[in-house]
């Protein structure tokens, strides 16, 4: 009976160390959109999934279309996206530097056209774009060789998995999800997927702001919620950010399918 003890003991210890992980939890960004035009401003960056597919028209409505912000505040911009209809839209609304291109499969086209039309590249921002692919991993291959092209850095939002926006509904037996959505990420399966895809994290932030309500009561709430509940316990909020780096030595498993890029 000792010697089963012992045995088990150690199992679980094993088990724990798997899938028991520590999160980084640093202060909530509130507003996920005016912290990605802050960070990228003054800067020369890729819009990866600029044309806001099934979004484009009502954002660019209500003047929440996020390319035209990046393009007040950047030193450089260039937008690509696999949405064609949306690029010849945005074109012919007069936006410039865009491209209708898969960054998994064209990415030494994507390099080409920065360098004809920026030279060089700090910074690749692929918003709300990763959950729509089909392979995550082939997608951010593509991602990995234009950032090393230019030493560029890599930003990433995502839904965040453990928001109590999409927890809460399982109660109920609802999910809410959006009809693209391909997977779900949490700060540590995020940082696997990077890691494995040749990355080094440099940082992960919770963020929430996905928009108020119509209602000034829901609008309301929402702030009231936003400032207690998540401003106490950030790994809840509707979010994730994370600022990454390609690492010096990759390790990336061998792509499967071809990736599709979008944004939601």
């Amino acid at each position: 009976m000792a010697g089963d003890r012992q045995t088990e003991e150690p199992q679980a210890a094993h088990w724990k160390s798997i899938h028991s992980h520590k999160l980084r939890i640093d202060p909530l960004i509130r507003d996920r959109d005016d912290w990605v035009l802050k960070t990228c401003a003054r800067r020369k960056v890729l819009h990866v999934g600029c044309a806001d597919v099934h979004m484009l028209e009502d954002h660019l409505e209500t003047g929440a279309f996020l390319h035209e912000g990046l393009q007040d505040v950047c030193a450089g911009l260039v937008g690509v996206d696999i949405d064609e209809p949306g690029i010849q839209k945005l074109s012919d609304l007069g936006y410039e530097n865009l491209a209708c291109y898969d960054v998994s499969t064209a990415a030494d086209d994507v390099i080409a056209m920065i360098r004809r039309t920026m030279g060089s590249c700090d910074l690749i921002l692929c918003g709300e774009v990763l959950e729509h692919v089909l392979n995550a991993g082939h997608f951010l291959g593509g991602i990995r060789k234009v950032a090393t092209a230019f030493d560029a850095e890599v930003v990433i939002t995502v839904p965040n998995s453990s928001s109590i926006e999409y927890v809460a509904p399982l109660l109920f037996g609802r999910e809410i999800v959006h009809s693209d959505h391909k997977c779900y990420f949490s700060q540590t399966t995020l940082k696997t997927l990077l890691d494995q895809c040749g990355f080094r994290t440099v940082e992960t932030r919770f963020c929430t702001n996905y928009g108020l309500s119509k209602s000034r009561f829901r609008s309301l709430a929402k702030r009231a919620f936003i400032g207690t509940v998540l401003a106490a316990c950030p790994q809840f909020a509707e979010g994730l950010i994370v600022v990454a780096r390609p690492a010096a030595a990759a390790v990336t498993a061998e792509p499967i399918g071809q990736a599709v890029s979008n944004v939601a």
